[in-house]
């Protein structure tokens, strides 16, 4: 019997035993330790992959899982969250914070604005105008000054009366004083003081601001000897 007539025996008694035939893949060193177990154990490859199918059994416990698919990726889902929570947290965390210290200075600012009173408000934006006021008469030449001081009306129509005496701040504040606890605003007692003919320091009509700078400073200031 030639070999071709010997290998087609054989598959035919294996037909006849109810196999059939079927490829795998497996690497090449899988395939020579079969070879290699096959010429020990004087059994075919294929008989040794039958024998290692038929004592392999399956985990009960996990044949018995009702477990659906849906179910086992939603708990793959949340290991991945758990996973990476603790590194999102950590950026999160590191962002809000440069973030947040960027943004300190423009929020301190605001918060301490927020708080000035009207009156402290009043009494900076006064104050800024009485200099830049007291800036502005400096530059201009004397006789211009008495010029407008002579013909500059009051807010009741009235000429204002020309100075008689020189500038005291001494008197003008004690004046002020008594108009405003009269009830009077500074635009009034600016009014009043200029009527009366009370000098300022530089000869002109007295101003809302200056009255509020001077009943601010000269309170504060040290009484003359």
């Amino acid at each position: 019997m030639s070999d071709t007539d010997r290998v087609r025996a054989w598959r035919e008694r294996l037909k006849q035993a109810g196999l059939v035939p079927m490829t795998i893949w497996v690497r090449t060193e899988t395939k020579a330790r079969y070879e290699d177990l096959a010429l020990q154990r004087h059994r075919s490859p294929s008989e040794l992959v039958q024998l290692a199918l038929d004592a392999y059994r399956l985990d009960p416990a996990t044949v018995a899982a009702t477990v659906t698919d849906i179910e086992q990726i939603r708990t793959i889902i949340r290991e991945e969250i758990d996973h990476m929570t603790p590194g999102i947290t950590a950026t999160l965390t590191a962002t809000v914070t440069e973030t947040l210290m960027a943004m300190l200075p423009a929020l301190v600012q605001t918060a301490v604005l927020s708080v000035v009173s009207d009156a402290e408000t009043e009494t900076v934006t006064a104050t800024t105008e009485s200099m830049v006021h007291a800036a502005s008469q400096d530059a201009v030449p004397d006789a211009v000054t008495d010029t407008a001081t002579d013909t500059m009306p009051t807010p009741h129509g009235r000429r204002a009366a020309p100075p008689t005496t020189a500038y005291d701040p001494d008197a003008a504040y004690a004046r002020m004083q008594t108009l405003h606890a009269q009830g009077q605003t500074l635009a009034q007692i600016a009014a009043q003081l200029t009527a009366e003919g009370i000098r300022t320091r530089h000869g002109q009509p007295w101003h809302k601001s200056t009255v509020a700078y001077l009943l601010k400073t000269h309170s504060a200031a040290p009484a003359r000897r």
